[in-house]
């Protein structure tokens, strides 16, 4: 007798087989800009400039990538957050009737616009239009969210929850941008920061939103509308976007070592800064890892 699972199983790989053909032939492998022959996602906000660059040739269908087949596991992942959003709408509706849900977004951009649902805009009596972008998360992302056992080094939302928020509120013309977190797991009681440790009633236990006002979040979405026009003069030039991730990283710094995720600030030819991003596995969980070695 061992403990050791079975592999490579029987039943459960037979329900997900079944599952993942239905999901491809549901066709959400694919999904469709929310606005016609726009020319950027407002989920790719936040993005490295060459990953946003890739990514628009690859939609366009002007460049043809070698990408990784998602994998069952994957699109389950995907799945999941899927569910909660539609839970999370439905009792949004319910309690606030007036609340206007997957709405869709853009910008002008050049000569073309952008594309993007926003998760929910409500128009609030006391604190005006509040724009709500909702990101699930694993137990482990959500506990470095809060500051899990450590308040002071909670982590907050990422830079492209924040970029993307920002487009989809600036579009909307909102007072308020709320980021709200709902964890795939929850946290137990005695992990919770600050005032919250040991309450098992606490909703920070599974949920928690950030608010950024106009004056805050404005600023990101000029920014990152920016970028894009940046990168489109890029594509129209036949030339390739620098490895540099916005608020990850120093201005003027470039990934320079994709297989370590290192990047390097250089002034008057000399290296004075160097970093890792994610422990050196940022670049790994890219689909375009491949084509962007390549190209160099």
């Amino acid at each position: 007798m061992s403990d050791d699972p079975r592999m490579p199983g029987l039943f459960g790989p037979l329900l997900l087989d079944f599952w993942n053909q239905k999901y491809i032939e549901s066709g959400r492998d694919n999904r469709e800009m929310s606005v016609p022959d726009a020319v950027f996602r407002h989920s790719w906000a936040g993005s490295c400039a060459r990953r946003i660059q890739y990514e628009m040739q690859n939609y366009s269908g002007e460049r043809e990538f070698d990408l990784p087949v998602r994998a069952p596991a994957d699109r389950w992942r995907l799945e999941m957050g899927t569910l909660v959003h539609d839970y999370w709408q439905a009792a949004l509706t319910a309690c606030l009737p007036e609340a206007t849900i997957e709405h869709v977004t853009s910008h002008p951009i050049d000569d073309a616009h952008t594309a993007g649902h926003g998760d929910a805009l409500i128009n609030h009596p006391q604190l005006g239009r509040v724009a709500v972008e909702l990101k699930t998360r694993n137990g482990f992302g959500y506990k470095q969210d809060i500051g899990a056992n450590k308040y002071e080094d909670a982590e907050g939302p990422s830079v492209a929850a924040k970029r993307q928020g920002a487009l989809n509120a600036l579009a909307e013309d909102a007072d308020w941008l709320v980021i709200l977190h709902i964890s795939l797991e929850a946290v137990g009681p005695n992990q919770l920061p600050g005032q919250h440790k040991g309450d098992n009633y606490s909703p920070l236990r599974m949920t928690a939103e950030w608010w950024y006002s106009k004056e805050e979040y404005t600023p990101w979405a000029t920014h990152e509308l920016q970028r894009v026009s940046f990168i489109k003069k890029i594509i129209d030039n036949k030339e390739l976007a620098p490895r540099h991730v916005p608020e990850l990283m120093p201005s003027g710094a470039r990934i320079v070592d994709v297989n370590k995720s290192q990047w390097y600030l250089e002034e008057n030819n000399e290296v004075v800064s160097i970093g890792q991003l994610w422990n050196g596995r940022f670049c790994s969980y890219c689909p375009y890892v491949n084509a962007c070695m390549e190209d160099g």
